[in-house]
């Protein structure tokens, strides 16, 4: 049963991934400066663990479908302007990724930030900041009114 499955998840992943010692190890491991992984932030990262609605998202995603189109299709699917703001330094989900929504989407912007790991928001929220400034006051803007929205295509 689904809450069978979400009492096991929350037993086996779920408490231990919510320690302070492994909220700090797993972003060590993903920052490019460990030394930045301060207090503050493994803090805001705890408290957002105790909303009630916490456990039920993470299940969700632990046990979502395998989707429906791959990732070629997807990106072939996007009818908005896209800027991906990418950490040069991210072990997780290298750059190669970036690259290839890149290649694949040729009127993407697409920035790579050094140092920055798999959390550029986090790491450098300044030029984060700025890069989409700049973008969204570019001819890259979402062309779009208020009440109007994008057509959503349906699988």
């Amino acid at each position: 049963s689904p809450q069978g499955l979400k009492g096991v998840i929350e037993k086996v992943w779920w408490n231990n991934l919510r320690r302070p010692t492994t909220v700090r190890s797993m972003l060590q491991l993903v920052y490019s400066d460990h030394e930045s992984v301060d207090e503050d932030t493994v803090e805001r990262i705890l408290q957002a663990t105790e909303h009630p609605a916490a456990l039920d998202a993470f299940a969700a995603i632990a046990l979502a479908p395998k989707p429906v189109r791959d990732f070629n299709e997807m990106l072939d699917a996007l009818q908005a302007p896209v800027l991906m703001v990418y950490g040069r330094d991210d072990p997780w989900v290298v750059p190669l990724w970036g690259q290839r929504l890149k290649r694949r989407v040729p009127g993407a912007t697409y920035l790579e930030l050094s140092p920055t790991g798999h959390c550029p928001h986090h790491e450098a929220p300044n030029s984060v900041n700025k890069a989409m400034q700049a973008w969204i006051q570019s001819e890259h803007r979402v062309p779009l009114q208020v009440g109007e929205a994008w057509e959503v295509e349906e699988v």
